[in-house]
């Protein structure tokens, strides 16, 4: 089981996704965790980082660096009023991992790569010259992490305490496991379902006749969306 693994208070209530590679060409393999567990918080960051770049590509760097736990990758655009918190969270809640973050901002007009220059210098941040999708620019920070496990981290998202912990230690104790994702929340702390099972041409057909949303916990019509797991 993932007891312990906690993920809380996305804000304004958005499906947000999470997702850990074990190793950097395993197969990912996403994973529902269950509670919160408890931490308790270091003040230090030992890790050193490259400084900012502003083209629209990070090197592709492709070195692991074993003495940086976790690579944490965010993306953002005109994401300025939740990019604070967040990384506050991350920061905070690093505990004794060594961390590295790399935010991706896809040509916003807020001013928030200006925010992180000037209060997370820590940060490595790039600039596209343009929006080049969420996808694209995930990848342009999984191409550059160096981490041993990969964040892959929307903006509105709060780290709760001994979230890292708990998931990194769960990595480290099943080497086998590809990825791992933890229990979201929203605000209210009510439960954001985070898990599909892979799809099929039938789970399909249900999706688009809309029978999955109809019977969310029937075995069969609402097995992708997995409404009946508990």
């Amino acid at each position: 089981t993932l007891s312990n693994l906690g993920f809380g208070n996305t804000s304004k209530g958005s499906f947000r996704y999470m997702e850990w590679r074990a190793q950097r060409f395993s197969t990912d393999l996403t994973l529902p965790g269950s509670s919160h567990g408890s931490w308790i918080m270091s003040a230090t960051h030992k890790t050193t980082l490259e400084p900012r770049i502003r083209s629209g590509q990070i090197p592709d760097t492709k070195v692991h660096d074993d003495t940086i736990d976790l690579s944490v990758v965010i993306v953002i655009w005109n994401s300025r009023e939740y990019i604070e918190e967040c990384l506050d969270g991350v920061y905070a809640n690093a505990g004794n991992h060594d961390i590295e973050v790399l935010v991706i901002d896809n040509a916003s007009t807020d001013g928030g790569a200006d925010l992180i220059l000037r209060c997370y210098p820590d940060a490595r941040l790039t600039v596209n010259d343009r929006n080049r999708g969420c996808s694209v620019a995930f990848n342009q920070g999984l191409q550059a992490s160096k981490g041993r496990y990969i964040q892959i981290l929307c903006p509105d998202t709060i780290v709760q305490p001994a979230t890292f912990d708990a998931m990194i230690a769960f990595l480290d104790a099943h080497p086998c496991t590809g990825a791992v994702g933890p229990r979201l929340t929203y605000p209210d702390g009510r439960p954001q379902p985070s898990c599909r099972t892979f799809p099929t041409i039938t789970t399909l057909v249900w999706e688009f006749l809309g029978l999955s949303r109809l019977f969310p916990r029937h075995p069969v019509f609402g097995r992708w969306r997995m409404g009946d797991f508990d």
